[in-house]
């Protein structure tokens, strides 16, 4: 008789984990789709690109585009965007917040696959960190329509990708993966340089995927995008007054910005820094803007009591819980695990 093959059964817990993965990742690209592209951000920047013959004239503009960022992949996608929408039928929405809403997916399901939970406590596990992933206020820049390609979701997911490629078997695919991936989100966004912090920070911690080859030539990349922008395109970083931040209490514009710093950048400057690493641990101050307290200050008791109270502490519990857990696992084996 012939014997048929029987599958082994899929654990509930990953039934679970998966389902929940595939909910959180229908609602946030369903909530990114609906979200209008922004006249101020995007379209004078889709019809400048517009003009461009070819997504690789788009590109070698890009590369003049600013004094102070490199971005050419940003309109080489915005390009490639345009000529699908123009294909389809001049469907820019469906074709712009459709790529913006598989990007959010994508994110998710990512996320939740590097996980990899197995238990049920790995399943709550998973629930606690997709809220925070998702609830955390500097989510909205990755999934808001911005540019209007919006990068900081690309340097998410590229992140993410490279961590990937840090945990998976290795090998000469995987190093070619992790270097192209490094070469698109630096020339897509600044912060894509992250992607480099990623496999470095991997590769100290255990993983191999990556190998010591992968990662010198990512190096000799990095040193290429420096000589790049500093030698030969003669670029400079932000300068005061660029755009608006905040200070303290208070939102500064730009003429203010140059009247108090102009002269002295560097407490801006250092501001800046020290308010962009707090708030990730304590969600705030938000841009350079310490809300919470402002609004308490105001004397509005109930937004600061409903909105920025519960912010601030659900925040402040979560970072303590990452440092407990990490502290926790001190032992021979634990710190590269």
């Amino acid at each position: 008789m012939p014997c048929s093959r029987v599958l082994p059964a899929v654990p509930a817990p990953a039934v679970a984990a998966w389902t929940l993965t595939a909910l959180f990742a229908v609602a946030v690209s369903a909530g990114v789709y609906w979200i209008p592209i922004q006249v101020s951000d995007s379209l004078e920047i889709m019809e400048e690109v517009d003009e461009f013959p070819s997504a690789s004239a788009a590109f070698v503009a890009g590369l003049h585009a600013s004094a102070t960022v490199l971005r050419p992949l940003r309109q080489l996608q915005t390009k490639v965007l345009l000529n699908v929408a123009h294909a389809a039928g001049d469907r820019y929405n469906t074709v712009f917040r459709g790529y913006h809403a598989v990007g959010a997916a994508a994110l998710i399901v990512l996320f939740g696959a590097l996980a990899r939970p197995r238990t049920w406590t790995d399943v709550a596990a998973l629930a606690f960190a997709l809220t925070v992933l998702t609830g955390l206020h500097t989510f909205a820049g990755m999934v808001r329509e911005a540019y209007p390609v919006n990068h900081f979701l690309l340097i998410a997911l590229a992140c993410l990708v490279t961590l990937a490629l840090g945990q998976s078997r290795g090998g000469l695919a995987a190093d070619g993966i992790a270097v192209t991936c490094f070469a698109l989100a630096m020339l897509t966004l600044e912060s894509g340089i992250l992607v480099w912090v990623v496999a470095v920070t991997g590769y100290v911690a255990g993983l191999r995927g990556i190998s010591r080859r992968g990662l010198v030539v990512m190096g000799l990349l990095l040193v290429v995008y420096l000589v790049l922008r500093v030698a030969v395109l003669d670029m400079v970083g932000n300068t005061v007054g660029e755009r608006p931040t905040g200070f303290g209490l208070r939102m500064l514009s730009r003429a203010e910005q140059k009247a108090e710093f102009g002269d002295h950048p560097w407490p801006l400057y250092a501001y800046t820094v020290v308010s962009s690493v707090l708030t990730v641990p304590f969600s705030q101050p938000v841009v350079g803007e310490w809300t919470a307290v402002r609004a308490y200050t105001n004397g509005d008791f109930t937004r600061t009591l409903n909105t920025h109270l519960i912010e601030v502490t659900t925040s402040a519990a979560a970072t303590a819980l990452i440092a407990w857990y990490v502290l926790g696992r001190r032992r021979p084996e634990g710190p590269r695990r």
